[in-house]
């Protein structure tokens, strides 16, 4: 790995954790599954993007910083979208486990 593209990738994370909202604490939010799964085509789209941008750079038509932040921008959201999967899929186990 070169050490511009490891500059790169500091930078790039350094930018990220700027960008990143705080974790909410409130537990009465909830998200309707609408939402849910308007989460699942933004998670789509932005790994698209980011393999787009991914291939460019591959060609050497983008630069490094742009590579790394779409790819863990893609990777943030994959993390979000297999977290609230998982979330629902446990939620709906303890629905059918409760007895009537």
């Amino acid at each position: 790995m070169s050490i511009e593209a490891i500059k790169a990738y500091s930078q790039a994370q350094r930018l990220h954790k700027s960008a990143i909202p705080p974790l909410s604490t409130d537990v009465t939010e909830s998200i309707s599954f609408k939402d849910m799964v308007g989460s699942f085509k933004d998670t789509v789209s932005q790994v698209k993007k980011a393999e787009e941008i991914s291939m460019e750079g591959v060609k050497g038509t983008a630069d490094p910083l742009s590579v790394v932040t779409a790819l863990n921008k893609a990777y943030m959201n994959l993390q979000t979208l297999t977290t609230l999967t998982t979330k629902s899929i446990q939620a709906l186990q303890d629905i059918k486990s409760t007895p009537l």
